[in-house]
């Protein structure tokens, strides 16, 4: 069996009920997929395309999606600082003083 680098994409926190076939369809539409190995009990899989463009082209999908995810979690702890900070009374005679 020849094997070509670059073909396989590792997924993780895959969602319950996550199977096979599942799997191929959703990540098909970037390329066929030679297989999918499911890690038992674990939200882990893998992807092997024929083409490591394929891949590539998950790869990058997948990283944008969590940077978006990321940048998301970030906004909303930084609002969430900001309106409690608004919020926050401040105990007269407690006020902070310059040194």
């Amino acid at each position: 069996m020849e094997y070509t680098a670059g073909c396989i994409v590792v997924v993780n926190d895959l969602p319950e009920g996550m199977d096979v076939l599942k799997m191929k369809q959703a990540f098909g539409v970037a390329g066929y997929v030679k297989f999918v190995e499911l890690v038992p009990d674990s939200p882990l899989a893998y992807v092997r395309y024929a083409e490591p463009k394929h891949a590539q082209k998950v790869r990058a999908a997948l990283s944008a999606a969590v940077n978006a995810a990321v940048n998301a979690a970030v906004n909303a702890a930084v609002n969430a600082a900001v309106n409690a900070s608004e919020n926050a009374r401040v105990t007269p005679g407690c006020e902070r003083r310059g040194v």
